[in-house]
């Protein structure tokens, strides 16, 4: 529908996108590519020679002079991220996660995860603290979650041993599915990622200091101090912590599915997390755990089948009604995923005000769609305000079909959803947080590289495990829809053959 659509045209100087551009893609090889390529194995396997510096030198402080963009508290805090473990430099714990194992990084940050470590190796890792993190297995057996420190009184039939063998195309359980198994459950909820550059963010917030682009951040979006401070300010939303996984809390470590927010966050929350070395930088007393399975871009980089899957359950135009939000290219995937209506935004904000109001704009646009279930009258700028008092009303025609908001607008998302959850709560709707997920998949010119396209050949010429697990997972839906007396949707298929064209359907 063209109705909602509202298209922002660039407007940004070319001087200020070139230096916001060459900043965020230094940060972005020096965080991805130092000292590893992306399809190595981590070269440091003994935690004995382990060696932690925190504040080492940062090729994005040296730059930061270069332009006028960052300011010296940003480029500051920015260093203060840069970490070294066994010889290797990391400009970010988050960036560290894109090679190390979990076992190194509990090794690194002294934080464990309450009873969801997978890794076998800390079993015996007493040393460490639980900090309030959830860190799951990829694959797993349903009911019975892979675990290495396992929380006092689950018996042995509620939990998985790590050594046990997984069978990768028959264990339908872990982060890769957790998606799909919501969906299939119409289980509502929603999530919002805090990766390196949010953090940073929310350090500036926390300082009430603000920088003129937020540092690392590819897209070059101001960091001013007011939106710095409401990106701080959502960790402590009562709406959103009421909603998540209490902090030291162990009931329900086996049930993931029984709540209705999930703070992702990359590791970098450890410095903050009160109980180890890193949390020199202050400790803010967090009321929640963090999902630390950055689900998104795994599925996509990693998980061709579980992806597929998860699309042909969201492609179900009975059951949902898909919003994409995001820069124009995002919405060119429209038939691959399955938007019905999609929200255009500028790829760049020339300055905080924009930004402020393109977060305002999102949010009129949602409400609006929540409000009536559907297209809205009348474009994004001249749309009526909704009242806040009706939403989560809907026809009895719509109300059959769940809303979901698949949002890909940098830091602005996790504003949008903080101010939206209570409404989007009421109406059974989804607020996903997509990030630049699905970036390795596009091949448009104009995407600011945060991945390469490496990601391409698990489509391209997908291996036979992965179609014969897309074959178990399309199994999966039958029997879920089954129950439920559902049509199938439209592209459900248990054909191996026709599995295997729907992954490569992808590249097409």
């Amino acid at each position: 529908s063209q109705a909602c659509q509202m298209v922002f045209l660039p407007s940004v100087s070319v001087l200020f996108l070139a230096a916001a551009l060459w900043q965020g893609q230094a940060w972005h090889d020096r965080g991805l590519k130092l000292h590893h390529s992306r399809n190595s194995g981590p070269k440091y396997r003994k935690q004995a020679s382990a060696v932690l510096e925190l504040g080492g030198k940062s090729r994005l402080s040296a730059s930061s002079t270069a332009t006028s963009a960052t300011s010296s508290a940003a480029a500051s805090i920015a260093a203060s991220f840069t970490v070294s473990f066994g010889g290797s430099t990391f400009s970010s714990l988050d960036a560290a996660s894109k090679v190390l194992t979990s076992e190194q990084l509990v090794t690194m940050t002294g934080c464990t995860c309450l009873g969801q470590e997978f890794d076998p190796g800390n079993a015996h890792n007493f040393a460490a603290a639980s900090c309030g993190c959830i860190n799951t297995a990829k694959r797993e057996p349903c009911n019975k979650p892979i675990l290495a420190r396992v929380p006092a009184g689950l018996k042995k039939d509620q939990w998985t041993d790590p050594h046990d063998k997984v069978d990768e195309a028959e264990h339908l359980c872990g982060w890769s599915t957790y998606y799909l198994q919501r969906f299939l459950k119409t289980s509502p909820f929603s999530v919002a990622r805090y990766n390196d550059g949010e953090w940073i963010a929310m350090e500036l917030g926390n300082q009430g200091s603000g920088s003129g682009t937020c540092p690392g951040n590819i897209d070059g979006l101001p960091c001013g101090s007011t939106f710095t401070n409401r990106l701080r300010k959502t960790l402590e939303d009562p709406s959103l912590v009421a909603d998540t996984w209490p902090a030291n809390n162990n009931a329900g470590i086996t049930d993931l599915f029984d709540k209705g927010f999930i703070y992702q966050s990359s590791w970098d929350f450890t410095r903050h997390a009160g109980r180890n070395e890193m949390a020199s930088h202050e400790g803010w007393n967090f009321k929640q755990q963090f999902w630390l399975n950055d689900i998104i871009h795994s599925l996509v980089r990693e998980q061709p089948a579980d992806l597929t899957a998860w699309m042909v359950v969201l492609g179900d135009k009975n059951r949902f009604r898909v919003t994409g939000v995001g820069p124009e290219w995002l919405g060119h995937m429209a038939h691959k995923i399955p938007f019905d209506d999609f929200v255009t935004i500028r790829p760049a904000m020339a300055d905080e005000q924009e930004e402020l109001q393109t977060v305002d704009f999102l949010k009129k646009e949602i409400q609006c769609r929540l409000n009536q279930g559907g297209p809205c009258v009348g474009n994004g700028a001249a749309a009526q305000p909704q009242s806040l008092l009706s939403l989560g009303t809907r026809s009895n025609a719509s109300r059959a079909r769940s809303q979901v908001f698949l949002l890909s607008a940098s830091m602005m998302t996790n504003i949008v959803i903080a101010d939206l959850y209570t409404q989007a709560k009421a109406a059974g709707a989804f607020l996903i947080d997509i990030g630049s997920g699905f970036d390795p998949l596009i091949n448009d010119p104009r995407v600011r590289r945060r991945t390469g396209l490496q990601a391409q050949e698990r489509y391209r010429e997908p291996k036979d495990v992965e179609v014969r697990r897309l074959v178990h997972l399309m199994h999966h839906i039958r029997e879920e829809y089954d129950k439920q007396h559902w049509p199938l949707p439209p592209t459900f298929t248990e054909s191996t053959e026709d599995a295997r064209r729907l992954i490569q359907s992808w590249l097409q």
